[in-house]
């Protein structure tokens, strides 16, 4: 049974895809194809007649990334064999440094004929978006994080001292004096760029 290893190299835009057949050669690139799903079944399925192939004698596999998993879902539900691999567990050569789409997508397709990569975990839709919704929110919470540091720490800038508590009474007052106001208000007018010059 002759069998077709194919490996892509996904992006936002277009998709590079190479081709590896069963047995010895060097992967053959078969050249971009849009990121659009339904375009790119209709790859698939020129691919599968001008080689004479069943939906079993393709698998499928891209580097996990930024395009996520939707890809990946959308094949194993057509009935095609994908994986998605990490890259920190793609094999590399030291000193081979040259990355361009195609040779990653030829490197993806060559290395997956041999055995050489493993898949990861492909999370259903639901896991997919409470994972992002748990890095939003660490996100945020740092991001929160940074603007009371900044925010304590600016009135040092003006000559503005405070008790060391930054959350009492003391802190408060501070920062609602009249002189602060006008300076933090002049500061965030000119990081705005609505101040003019100074």
């Amino acid at each position: 049974m002759r069998k077709v290893y194919i490996g892509i190299d996904a992006h936002k835009e277009s998709n590079v895809v190479a081709l590896a057949f069963s047995g010895a050669g060097e992967p053959e690139l078969y050249g971009k194809a849009s990121a659009d799903l339904k375009a790119f079944e209709a790859v698939l399925r020129r691919i599968m007649k001008k080689h004479d192939l069943s939906k079993e004698d393709i698998a499928l596999c891209y580097e996990a990334g930024p395009t996520g998993f939707v890809l990946a879902r959308r094949l194993i539900k057509l009935g095609f064999e994908c994986i998605v691999v990490a890259p920190s567990k793609i094999p590399s050569q030291s000193g081979d440094r040259v990355k361009t789409d195609r040779r990653d997508a030829r490197k993806l397709a060559r290395l997956f004929r041999d055995g050489e990569l493993a898949g990861i975990h492909i999370p259903s839709v639901e896991d997919e978006v409470i994972r992002d919704v748990c890095r939003g929110r660490t996100d945020a919470v740092s991001g929160t994080w940074w603007t009371k540091l900044i925010f304590r720490t600016t009135p040092i800038g003006f000559c503005v001292f405070y008790a060391l508590s930054s959350t009492g009474s003391t802190f408060r007052k501070t920062i609602c004096s009249s002189v602060f106001r006008i300076s933090w208000l002049v500061m965030i007018q000119c990081k705005t760029g609505s101040c003019g010059r100074l």
